[in-house]
């Protein structure tokens, strides 16, 4: 009888160990973070090739000499707002979001199958991403995957593929 009950126990902890959610994964593309720096310049050319970043403060050294603090105009994430945590990163949709709770929670990720013709074989394997933000109502996909992350479990012209995934 000890056996026996050995053995179902053994069963239903595989079988639960084994469990992965099914969904769809999509990709955003970088920067993910606020990246800021100093910007030295003595003309109009030099300021205008940095006009992608927004201006967040002017110092005057001289009448022709300046220096600029720029920084790019990424949203902070709603886990962490602008700390860098990588590349192997996602944001949760309404399914993993739980009010927060799903921040810092890491998640294996593995490619099943297209979600379309586009790319009849898009899968490349498995990846586990941080759950660092949120992923709005009306997001694409159950796990928006970086763009970095979403190129090791698919091809990226696939654009949406259809996964499984699981809390690790």
């Amino acid at each position: 009888m000890a056996r026996v009950f050995m053995i179902i126990s053994l069963v239903a902890c595989l079988v639960s160990v084994a469990y992965a959610a099914s969904g769809t994964a999509t990709y955003y593309t970088p920067p993910y973070v606020r990246k800021c720096f100093f910007f030295f310049y003595t003309s109009s050319k030099d300021v205008s090739r940095c006009m992608k970043y927004l201006l967040v403060k002017l110092y005057i050294v001289s009448s022709n000499v300046l220096f600029f603090l720029f920084c790019n105009s990424v949203t902070a994430s709603s886990c962490y707002g602008y700390q860098d945590n990588g590349v192997m990163i996602a944001a949760a949709s309404d399914v993993i979001w739980n009010n927060r709770a799903a921040c810092g929670r890491n998640y294996r990720v593995t490619c099943t199958g297209p979600t379309n013709q586009g790319v009849p074989q898009p899968c490349r394997g498995s990846v586990v991403v941080k759950i660092v933000d949120y992923c709005p109502p009306g997001c694409a996909g159950t796990i928006d995957l970086s763009q970095e992350a979403f190129a090791r479990i698919a091809d990226p012209n696939a654009g949406k593929v259809r996964i499984d995934y699981q809390q690790v």
